[in-house]
């Protein structure tokens, strides 16, 4: 119960610090074009476009899934956008439906 609790735990807050990851490197790509010169920001934008829509698995995405599959939870289906930016519950009463379904893994 205690170790089912500490992964909740921690698929809670890799989700929190992998949105972190995203916004942070949108932030970064356009703060740099207007605070760097411009062949710094070429370079640091192409690089934070690159990694934000390459279509390999981020590490982070399969850190989520290990501990989602040990908890037996829902798996992600559409991509971070759809799952967590346009059906993110926008209520108290949605987000509690959505905890119980992600808890007991229906």
């Amino acid at each position: 119960m205690i170790k089912e609790k500490l992964l909740i735990l921690a698929l809670f807050s890799i989700v929190l610090f992998h949105g972190f990851v995203g916004i942070s490197f949108i932030i970064a790509s356009v703060m740099s074009i207007f605070v760097l010169p411009w062949y710094l920001a070429v370079a640091i934008t192409s690089l934070c476009v690159r990694v934000l829509f390459d279509h390999n698995e981020c590490p982070l995405t399969t850190l989520e899934n290990v501990i989602r599959k040990k908890l037996k939870v829902i798996m992600p289906s559409h991509g971070f956008v759809h799952d967590y930016v346009l059906n993110f519950p926008r209520t108290s009463k949605q987000l509690t439906v959505v905890l119980r379904l992600l808890l007991r893994g229906k």
